[in-house]
């Protein structure tokens, strides 16, 4: 019997430590994000339904909100990113 309390000790620790640093995903509402990428609600909305900007919703369809995770605004974000050719515009 110790040996299987033993081994559950190792796998799952019993003892919170308030110390230990925990890496929370950072959420933003869409005026917060909004606000962050210099857009209007309504930009950030027309993104999401273009499926250019991944978003999570909360509540039911009338009470509804978004929220984002920086994390996947960055990365979409850099999908979007603009790389001007090698000519200029006049090309």
């Amino acid at each position: 019997m110790s040996n299987t309390k033993d081994a559950l000790s190792q796998s799952f620790p019993t003892v919170f430590n308030p110390n230990d640093t925990v890496e929370v995903p950072r959420l933003m509402t869409a005026p917060e994000l909004a606000a962050y990428l210099s857009l209007s609600r309504m930009q950030v909305s027309r993104l999401v339904k273009a499926g250019k900007l991944r978003a999570c919703k909360f509540g039911t369809s009338k009470q509804s909100s978004l929220r984002f995770l920086v994390s996947e605004v960055l990365e979409d974000l850099e999908k979007l990113r603009v790389v001007p050719s090698e000519g200029g515009d006049n090309e």
